[in-house]
């Protein structure tokens, strides 16, 4: 990554989502039922959430960053609110309330499986849209990102920033109340890997839900993780401000595979695979191409029956790692290296490769941030990987 990519700090980054304490307990294997264990170290408490993590992450690359979050007036509010701000974090907008407890999640880390089991108590309360104050939230920003908890608050902001020009970033794990009113506002969706089914249940494969999702948003791109097997991201090719070439490309020692495919909208809102490319996606384990069905899905309020598109999709693997040491914040890690690569306006399959050495790096360390990687870390392990 040359000196020319690094992103100046007048990027302010706005994210509002969640916000809490992460307690983990490190097992050799996680327990049977009726069975007890014993952790390895001490019990470690660190900052975490969704949104929180992937701002440190973008904090420790070097863009400014806010938070929009609601934690108790109590010992876990305030660890959290020290941590943020020793991160570079604005924490202007997190909301202190006497009479909430701080969210807490418990995170059991087998260590022999390389997994972590997450047991969350949310606040009772989360961030209200009378809590916003969008003009002076907004001031400055150049993105918003939203991990779909607090979702009327979060519709409100996402409007908000439309109004402004500020693209819109939404982490997308699962259905909850009112994310079908949130998706519509995001410039670009980030999802697990199990969302793009969920989506569209009737899919022959990912690639095939991946797209649905597009096409029926707004949505520039969309990037799903796949965890130790990578991810993938498809965009359509008029959002690509230079040509995408068929084929395999070595970026910093990986493999990016880019094809492309034509998909059109017949007057059902039904998707066809125009092109006959066939596609090789990774599905439960099985292998399947992205030959698109005849399946009736929702209708987009964007995009006119009997559109012909032409959409990218391209695949990075992920970083091989010594040793993982714990998956917590993983995904949060990597759409932190995603945001970085959207302001660095790196190419669709640069940023992919950059967001898999922030998550692999992060891999590493015990806790959601203690690996993630500055600015200057990550130039030189991708600046080593070029040499080798």
């Amino acid at each position: 990554m040359s000196k020319s990519a690094r992103v100046d700090s007048s990027h302010r980054i706005v994210g509002l989502g969640a916000c809490g304490i992460d307690m983990l307990a490190a097992v050799r294997t996680y327990p049977q039922p009726d069975e007890k264990t014993r952790t390895i170290d001490p019990i470690q408490y660190y900052g975490g959430g969704n949104c929180s993590n992937t701002l440190v992450a973008v904090s420790r690359l070097g863009l400014s960053c806010s938070l929009v979050a609601k934690i108790g007036q109590d010992a876990n509010g305030a660890l959290v609110r020290d941590e943020l701000i020793k991160e570079g974090i604005c924490v202007d907008h997190v909301y202190i309330r006497d009479y909430l407890q701080t969210p807490l999640t418990y995170i059991i880390v087998d260590q022999s499986a390389s997994t972590r089991t997450c047991i969350h108590s949310p606040a009772a309360e989360g961030v209200l849209c009378g809590d916003l104050y969008p003009g002076a939230i907004l001031k400055n920003a150049t993105m918003c990102i939203l991990d779909t908890r607090h979702t009327e608050a979060a519709i409100m902001l996402a409007k908000a920033a439309q109004q402004r020009c500020i693209p819109v970033l939404l982490d997308v794990e699962r259905e909850r109340d009112g994310l079908q009113d949130l998706i519509p506002l995001a410039d670009y969706l980030v999802t697990n890997t199990a969302y793009p089914q969920l989506y569209n249940p009737t899919s022959n494969n990912r690639v095939e839900a991946m797209c649905s999702l597009l096409l029926e948003s707004n949505a520039k791109m969309v990037i799903t993780t796949l965890g130790s097997a990578g991810s993938v991201l498809v965009v359509r090719k008029s959002e690509c401000t230079s040509e995408v070439s068929e084929g395999c490309e070595e970026i910093y020692g990986l493999k990016v595979t880019s094809t492309f495919i034509h998909v059109t909208a017949d007057e059902s809102r039904r998707y066809v695979d125009m092109s006959n490319t066939k596609h090789t996606a990774s599905n439960n384990n099985n292998t399947s191409t992205n030959t698109f069905t005849s399946e009736t899905v929702p209708a987009s309020t964007s995009h006119t029956a009997s559109t012909l598109e032409c959409i990218y999709v391209i695949e990075c693997p992920a970083v091989e790692v010594e040793q993982v040491v714990d998956t917590t914040g993983a995904g949060d890690a990597f759409i932190g290296g995603i945001v970085y690569g959207l302001s660095a306006r790196l190419t669709p399959a640069h940023m992919l490769v950059v967001a898999a050495n922030v998550a692999g790096k992060k891999i590493g360390e015990m806790g959601a941030r203690n690996g993630l990687p500055t600015w200057q870390e990550l130039h030189g392990l991708l600046s080593e990987k070029v040499s080798q």
